[in-house]
């Protein structure tokens, strides 16, 4: 069997400044769990939208080729356009779903 972290728990370097720390407190190595996991979160959303972003950009660029004669291909033009709608799409489905629940959670009663 294999030592170390339980699973789902990700594991810290020894050289880190927060690993020397959570040793010795375990309310800061809570701390640090929530903060990994918020960055975590906050790079996964990020990326996602950098992606939309691409997208949107590559459809563009796509359509002002087409209208400067520099493209032939009509297919590329309008899956580009495509992929960039259903990403924003879903873009906007995520988003009226995080809205959604964040109204939930205020309406609860404590």
């Amino acid at each position: 069997m294999i030592q170390g972290h339980p699973p789902g728990e990700m594991a810290l370097s020894p050289l880190s400044p927060r690993a020397s720390k959570s040793s010795t407190d375990p309310g800061q190595s809570e701390q640090v769990r929530t903060d990994e996991a918020q960055n975590s979160f906050g790079n996964m959303l990020n990326e996602a939208l950098q992606n939309v972003q691409n997208h949107q950009d590559a459809s563009k660029e796509k359509t002002e080729q087409l209208l400067t004669g520099e493209v032939d291909n009509l297919h590329d033009v309008f899956i580009a356009s495509e992929k960039a709608g259903v990403a924003l799409q879903a873009t906007v489905e995520v988003r009226d779903k995080v809205i959604d629940a964040y109204d939930s959670v205020m309406r609860m009663t404590l």
